[in-house]
């Protein structure tokens, strides 16, 4: 259409959308937004991660990141959200002293939004 500016939109979803066409347009879709397109995005590599994390997260020892990195399962918007609360401070990290393995994420209560 003339004089109308082209609009794109990002929606995230852990569950597929009923309708929508698969990025290889294999497919007619049933939505009633014409137009729309579904791209599955999966975990990236781990040492894609890491970086991501470090990058975002400073503070944080590449051990550190690689435990966020195994906590957040390599999802790249799993990943960015985390390693911002940790930085911001909304989020702790802990590492358990019986299994230097595991880590575990915490909210920090007197940091408010």
């Amino acid at each position: 259409m003339v004089g109308i500016p082209a609009v794109r939109l990002l929606v995230t979803s852990r569950r597929r959308f009923a309708g929508l066409p698969a990025a290889s347009g294999s497919a007619a879709s049933s939505s009633p937004l014409p137009g729309l397109e579904e791209w599955s995005v999966g975990a990236i590599h781990r040492d894609d991660a890491v970086r991501l994390v470090r990058t975002l997260a400073p503070h944080l020892s590449e051990v550190q990141a690689g435990r966020v990195v195994a906590a957040c399962q390599c999802v790249p918007l799993v990943l960015r959200l985390t390693a911002d609360a940790l930085t911001s401070g909304r989020l702790g990290l802990e590492v358990s002293a019986c299994q230097r393995r595991t880590v575990r994420l915490h909210c920090r209560s007197s940091v408010r939004s």
